[in-house]
């Protein structure tokens, strides 16, 4: 098979792997453009040491962990929503926002900022590792974000 043959064999898997990975869907669009150019330029190395599947596999995870690093240095955590002393108006804008999200971050939502629970507390009360919720704020506050633009 052709490099080209294997980039569109893969390339719905590859698609529905970064999308259930990132937030934005221009970002899943951008990232498995990166992965098919990787196959097609890469695909004369391919040794055959391991099967496709885990080859392009290996491709995806350092296209998105790269990803990552280059976000990373280029932006800042983004903040909190607007939730204490701000208007009435506001406060309900944000709790409208709030209900379009996933239910996971309704409920840390409403720990955090509803019942003032820390994050160990809600790390304990939800069974889940402090970074696992750190990170799932950090999911929400971009959500909330995009949401509130």
């Amino acid at each position: 098979m052709q490099a080209n043959e294997i980039a569109l064999k893969y390339e719905s898997a590859i698609r529905r792997w970064f999308f259930s990975r990132v937030v934005s869907p221009e970002d899943g669009e951008d990232l498995t453009q990166d992965v098919m150019i990787s196959i097609i330029q890469g695909w004369s190395r391919f040794g055959g040491r391991s099967s496709e599947r885990t080859w392009i596999y290996s491709i995806c995870r350092n296209t998105l962990f790269n990803s990552y690093r280059r976000w990373k240095t280029r932006t800042s955590v983004p903040p909190d929503p607007p939730i204490a002393g701000n208007s009435a108006e506001q406060r309900l804008i944000v709790r409208i926002a709030v209900e379009t999200l996933p239910k996971r971050f309704q409920v840390l939502y409403l720990l955090r900022y509803d019942q003032g629970l820390g994050i160990r507390e809600i790390a304990a009360r939800l069974g889940r590792s402090e970074g696992t919720i750190k990170y799932q704020f950090y999911e929400m506050r971009i959500r909330l974000g995009k949401i509130l633009r």
